[in-house]
């Protein structure tokens, strides 16, 4: 699957995000990161509804579906951790759906 075939004009929505909600209360929890961090890391997921491919790296496909890891812009801490997801991209039902959001030490 190419990248850029998937993407859409600014401004259309054309991916829907599922399944954020509870890895990043698990986050939260186990972090209690900053509101900065916390702003990043929203902005971030809504911007996976817009291009769920940039910034990230795909890390195997499979028949239906497509495996991304990337670290979260503006989450670095003074100790060097940053904010990491990782999420399936479904391109048959338009879903983006997280697998995991965690705090890792810089570089990932």
């Amino acid at each position: 699957m190419s990248n850029s075939a998937a993407r859409v004009p600014d401004g259309e929505r054309a991916w829907l995000a599922l399944a954020f909600e509870d890895p990043v209360k698990r986050w939260v929890r186990e972090y209690q990161p900053s509101l900065p961090a916390l702003r990043a890391v929203r902005d971030w997921i809504r911007s996976r509804e817009v291009d769920p491919f940039a910034g990230v790296r795909l890390e195997y496909t499979l028949s239906d579906r497509s495996y991304f890891f990337g670290a979260i812009p503006g989450t670095m801490t003074a100790d060097g951790r940053v904010v990491t997801c990782s999420y399936w991209v479904f391109p048959a039902d338009g879903t983006v759906r997280c697998d995991m959001l965690s705090t890792a030490s810089w570089p990932v």
